[in-house]
């Protein structure tokens, strides 16, 4: 189906109705998921296409699946993940058939956003090694090898 924002606005009616009913001011409409609204429109078989091409939670190397954030705007969806939990990644996750790929939030143990990156293998041999320094200092606790091994 059509889900353009000019077509979402003509037919808001038809989709939307039915979840305006505990709506009294304009804050409520904040808590209606709209994802789970739209997706409830689609056929089963549309769906199973939308988690292929778009998932809601992708794998890492860890074994974990973690959730994607994605933009409103149509910019790469973003992940956001502890830098110790993909020390054996080499490449980006990517999504709609490998055509868009994913930006990665890299954290610190304690949840700091350490680095952003839309590519692995500039991190691992020009900036991590930099920061590979400090990590070792601040969390002493973790495992931090040298970008030969990671790479």
């Amino acid at each position: 189906p059509d889900v353009s924002t000019s077509t979402l606005v003509m037919t808001n009616y038809e989709w939307l109705n039915h979840h305006l009913a505990d709506v009294e001011e304009p804050v409520d409409l904040k808590e209606i998921e709209l994802l789970s609204v739209l997706r409830h429109h689609l056929t089963s078989d549309k769906q199973i296409a939308l988690e292929e091409l778009a998932p809601e939670r992708i794998e890492i190397a860890n074994g974990v699946h973690h959730k994607l954030h994605y933009q409103p705007n149509g910019e790469a969806p973003v992940l956001v993940v502890d830098l110790h939990h993909i020390l054996s990644m080499k490449d980006i996750p990517k999504v709609n058939e490998g055509k868009i790929i994913v930006q990665l939030n890299l954290l610190t143990p304690n949840g700091e956003v350490l680095h952003t990156t839309e590519d692995l293998r500039p991190f691992w041999s020009d900036i991590y090694p930099g920061l590979q320094y400090e990590l070792r200092k601040k969390y002493s606790d973790h495992q931090w090898p040298d970008p030969e091994k990671v790479e």
